[in-house]
């Protein structure tokens, strides 16, 4: 990899920075040492609920590592801010909220989707913060899926939600036509999927890889 004339090559490693599970964060650490092999110079970013705080317990040690923390670019419905603080609700009414708010955020990414390369209806539909992880994305050389597992889904909504969450930075880049590029990872199970059928996700070089 080389370096473009608009500066250092950029790669986004998703799907996102978890610094309190040590199994993850081992594993996007090998991902960030993997991108560095190939593109020593690149600037390596990585979404977060935490992005905004550098103390934040998710991201302070991975921003150490000179790693770019951004918004992400669909937030957990689940996390509600409260008194200026993030906290995990589970009364009746919040998750009434938290599904009116993935119902929103299925829309509005949909919308994006749609017409992923138009800036201004990007900026619109993300609001400022989020456009920058955005802007990340789009000019990226590659965003590069860590390794572990974070493709499955059981029966019900609530998964098939959860599904979406969990690859929609992929097929935002696949349709930015920014390559994509998996880590050894484990996928399924895929109890949504019909079992005649086969889930395929496209891999980085246009190839597609069959899921059964």
């Amino acid at each position: 990899m080389a370096s473009c004339d608009a500066g250092p090559m950029k790669v986004l490693v998703a799907p996102g920075a978890l610094d309190c599970n040590r199994g993850d964060q081992a594993l996007l650490w090998e991902a960030f040492d993997t991108v560095r092999a190939a593109c020593p110079e690149c600037e390596i970013g990585v979404m977060s609920d935490g992005w905004e705080d550098p103390d934040d317990p998710q991201t302070r040690q991975t921003r150490r590592l000179g790693i770019t923390v951004l918004p992400m670019l669909l937030p957990n419905p689940r996390r509600a801010i409260l008194s200026g603080k993030r906290e995990i609700l589970d009364t009746g009414f919040s998750l009434w909220r938290m599904r009116a708010r993935a119902v929103l955020d299925f829309v509005t990414m949909a919308f994006l989707l749609f017409a992923p390369r138009v800036r201004w209806w990007a900026r619109r539909l993300l609001g400022k913060e989020r456009f920058r992880a955005y802007e990340f994305l789009r000019d990226s050389a590659a965003v590069v899926v860590k390794g572990g597992g974070f493709a499955y889904a059981h029966w019900g909504l609530r998964w098939a939600y959860y599904l979406w969450f969990g690859l929609f930075p992929l097929h935002l880049a696949r349709r930015c036509d920014v390559p994509v590029l998996v880590l050894p990872n484990s996928f399924g199970p895929f109890a949504l999927v019909d079992s005649t059928g086969a889930w395929r996700l496209s891999a980085g070089d246009g190839t597609r890889t069959g899921i059964s």
